[in-house]
């Protein structure tokens, strides 16, 4: 079967100047995986560079067996939609205004409104990212979870085959993360692709299936979260000790910090 994502030797950055160097890895259909790493690490690098928002330096990207490069940029955001932390400014829309320039990918030539068609999907989108209720609000009053939702909701109404994510649940409480985070599981089990950057290694062990660590430019480890989050592996790459707990009291391995001077248990 034919990865839905495959990353093959992949050198990216910035003009000469290379952030990550020879990644290799693939994500099935209707896998989620968790990008985890320090900051400055690469994460959002190798994130733009698989939305094809920026080239390679070296190696391939490829979306269902097929190079990202010879992809149409208009038949490529048809496939793969991307969610990014809140922008500094926003702009004077309702949250059903903005959900609907998700849409735009699927007008033909010719088309300069939207019509019956994308109006039902973006009320999909919306009502499956609970944000329905606020339609009419605009976005400037909305709180940063809420926003997030919306984010999410104009990605969905792409509707893509693959959904990038650059810290979905940053600056955010609780609450709206697990709201988040549940709901990027029922999409998953819906069918969707999914690939997400998290700072939150907790988070990162409770939903993905696979964690992708990357330290110093280069992918350092990938496998389950028992696999890549040992207390050796994350004071290697965090420079933090801590110890893990993997007893049955948690479903997942999850960490907690050791303060100076405290011992592991």
């Amino acid at each position: 079967m034919v990865a839905m994502l495959e990353v093959k030797d992949l050198s990216c950055g910035y003009g000469r100047t290379k952030v990550l160097e020879g990644v290799s890895f693939s994500l099935r259909r209707g896998e989620l995986l968790g990008l985890i790493g320090p900051n400055g690490s690469g994460k959002t690098t190798l994130l733009r560079t698989i939305s094809g928002y920026l080239p390679p330096l070296q190696g391939k990207v490829l979306l269902e067996g097929e190079d990202l490069g010879s992809i149409a940029p208009r038949d490529l955001s048809r496939k793969v939609a991307v969610v990014t932390q809140a922008p500094g400014g926003l702009p004077p829309f309702t949250v059903e205004e903005y959900v609907l320039l998700g849409r735009i990918p699927h007008w033909g030539r010719f088309k300069l409104i939207e019509d019956r068609a994308d109006r039902r999907a973006a009320e999909r989108a919306m009502a499956l990212s609970g944000v329905l209720p606020l339609r009419e609000r605009e976005l400037r009053e909305l709180s940063g979870g809420e926003l997030q939702l919306v984010f999410l909701a104009r990605a969905l109404a792409q509707e893509p085959e693959l959904l990038l994510l650059d810290e979905p649940t940053a600056h955010l409480d609780i609450g709206h993360q697990v709201q988040i985070m549940d709901l990027l599981l029922e999409l998953r089990d819906g069918g969707l692709t999914l690939l997400l950057v998290l700072h939150d290694l907790n988070l990162a062990s409770l939903y993905c299936e696979r964690l992708a660590l990357l330290h110093r430019g280069r992918l350092h480890l990938i496998g389950s979260p028992w696999e890549v989050l040992r207390e050796e592996v994350i004071e290697e790459v965090y420079g933090a000790r801590v110890a893990v707990d993997t007893s049955s009291h948690y479903p997942r391995p999850f960490l907690l910090p050791l303060p100076k001077g405290v011992r592991s248990p």
